[in-house]
């Protein structure tokens, strides 16, 4: 019996390296698609590594917001810091994006629609992956004109954040584009029950046919790495080490780790805060300040993302402590899969990947109690077993992507 070839065009728009690409990886490497596409910005941070990693692979990086990028120029060249400014300079790219911008995303659809179909030929799957929603309009705007273009076209729209409400005076031109994509696409996935539940809520759209729910997963690093075993490490040397893997940006609640690691520190703990990540100048900056103001420089480190696996070794606990439009948290499962307890806040997809153990969970911006409960940790070394064993037994029951696999092969390639 003939086997259709599978065959993938990926198209992303993103600007931090994280779990958007960690989740590209693993659709390209455990569903083995013979031919695979990948679009993606020119200011984004793996923009070069695709083409590195993976055989078979054709890329395009695209670049546009010719206007938007003239407004950020004068910012910077003028060193634009008033709030007014910063707002009008705000109102003028979103703006231009409603307005001309749809149109020169029309045109850069079609050309990169048919550079793709140059390299995978007819009869290939669409998948779109947004970093956020409805932060890339291009990432709507493409999905509809590839429709139109062929109404055969398999679509999938993979959502990895939680979707923000539209900006008033855009709301309109928002309800049609929203749409649009719904009737252009086959699925909307979304990466927990709480970034579709925010898509329901804040977007008003409640297709149970179309909207559909598939969690993220990760390889299991010790079937694939001889060097790691059970326990990682030995809880009982000193510093104990606190590890928080995401970009430097705010929002990830880096600051309310600090301002708890200095209440620990203030009562004598012997405690490290490694921050492995990535950031612009301005983010890198807000961390340091905030470090020297809480005279914590002997206490935490700012690091480049590196292997996972060997920065995890060392870690007693992870902590994600995101303030806000964290659908899921890829990094915890990273600690859960090598039995490394994690505490998080009650944001967004994070209680759903941490429900094995509720008490791990503490209020977003809440430094005083994410504080007792790293304290807690800091004295009972068993509990750290404990919860780390816990930790690995809900990746493999949940996290290990046997479900996630066969869901994505159905929807992107008709497979069961």
């Amino acid at each position: 019996m003939y086997k259709k070839e599978k065959k993938l065009l990926i198209l992303t728009e993103n600007y931090y390296k994280g779990g958007v690409d960690t989740f590209i990886e693993n659709i390209i490497t455990s569903l083995s698609p013979e031919k695979y596409f990948i679009a993606v910005n020119n200011d984004h941070v793996s923009k070069n590594s695709y083409e590195y990693k993976y055989n078979n692979l054709n890329s395009i990086v695209y670049g546009y917001k010719p206007f938007k990028s003239l407004f950020s120029y004068f910012k910077r060249a003028l060193h634009i810091e008033s709030k007014t400014l910063l707002r009008l300079n705000y109102f003028l790219c979103t703006l231009y994006e409603y307005t001309l911008g749809v149109i020169e995303y029309i045109f850069l659809s079609i050309s990169i629609y048919k550079k793709a179909i140059s390299f995978l030929e007819n009869d290939f799957t669409i998948l779109i992956v947004s970093g956020g929603y409805p932060a890339s309009l291009f990432c709507r705007v493409f999905p509809v004109i590839s429709k139109l273009i062929n109404l055969n076209n398999r679509i999938i729209y993979s959502i990895h954040s939680c979707a923000q409400r539209s900006i008033f005076l855009f709301f309109l031109i928002d309800k049609i584009l929203d749409n649009l994509l719904l009737l252009s696409t086959d699925k909307i996935v979304f990466v927990s029950i709480s970034s579709k539940e925010y898509f329901n809520k804040n977007r008003g759209i409640n297709n149970e046919l179309k909207l559909l729910k598939i969690y993220n997963w990760i390889d299991d690093p010790i079937l694939s790495n001889k060097s790691i075993f059970l326990p990682i490490n030995s809880k009982c040397k000193q510093p104990f080490r606190i590890v928080s893997l995401g970009t430097y940006t705010l929002y990830k609640g880096h600051i309310t780790v600090l301002k708890a690691l200095r209440l620990l520190v203030s009562k004598g703990k012997n405690i490290v805060f490694e921050l492995h990540g990535y950031g612009n100048k301005e983010e890198y900056n807000q961390l340091k300040t905030k470090i020297k103001e809480l005279d914590l420089e002997n206490s935490v480190s700012l690091n480049s993302f590196g292997d996972t696996t060997n920065i995890l070794k060392k870690a007693d606990i992870l902590i994600l402590a995101s303030l806000k439009y964290e659908a899921f948290g890829l990094s915890i499962l990273d600690a859960m899969s090598m039995g490394i307890p994690v505490i998080g806040s009650n944001i967004g997809g994070i209680p759903e990947v941490l429900s094995y153990s509720p008490d791990l969970i503490f209020k977003a911006g809440d430094y005083k109690d994410l504080a007792a409960k790293i304290e807690f940790f800091y004295n009972n070394e068993q509990t750290c077993w404990d919860e780390g064993l816990k930790a690995r037994k809900a990746y493999l029951n949940s996290f290990t992507g046997t479900y996630a696999k066969m869901k994505y092969n159905q929807i992107l390639f008709g497979e069961i």
